[in-house]
């Protein structure tokens, strides 16, 4: 400031009002809730305004968003479940055709449960297959939040 209280030819209340409308606008970016068809206007929107870093970490988040909702409908419970039993089935071909199965109660029971679709298992036999798939899909997501969380 100069001795006649003006910095750059701006007086101390023009510098306050401008502070406060960049803090004004910084808020706008910053409490900006675009739906998910004008996210990319949120970005485009934080850069124009000099907020770079909040159109990088917004980009971040989305991606880590959108990647979260995508593995939720891979990681599908009886999706993974229904694939473990076509692999069982796969399995239980080659076992039933390379070793004598002494009990005969076994071997109807898993020649029935090979010649039957998860979808047509009863609930007990599909939860052999759930609890198979539960291992995968904690697997799965711990290594995606490792991955992608976002940084803080």
């Amino acid at each position: 400031m100069t001795k006649d209280n003006t910095c750059m030819g701006l007086t101390k209340k023009d510098i306050e009002k401008a502070l406060e409308k960049a803090d004004k606008e910084q808020k706008k970016v910053l409490d900006y809730q675009p739906n998910q068809e004008d996210w990319e206007e949120y970005i485009r929107h934080a850069v124009r305004q000099g907020y770079e870093n909040l159109a990088v970490n917004k980009v971040r988040e989305l991606t880590y968003q959108k990647l979260k909702e995508g593995m939720e409908r891979a990681l599908d419970r009886e999706l993974i479940a229904s694939i473990i039993h076509d692999i069982w089935c796969h399995w239980m071909n080659y076992l039933l055709d390379k070793v004598e199965v002494k009990d005969i109660e076994d071997y109807a029971r898993w020649t029935r449960q090979r010649d039957t679709d998860y979808a047509n298992l009863s609930e007990k036999e599909k939860e052999s297959d759930c609890h198979q798939a539960d291992k995968i899909i904690t697997a799965i997501r711990e290594e995606i939040e490792n991955l992608t969380k976002p940084k803080e």
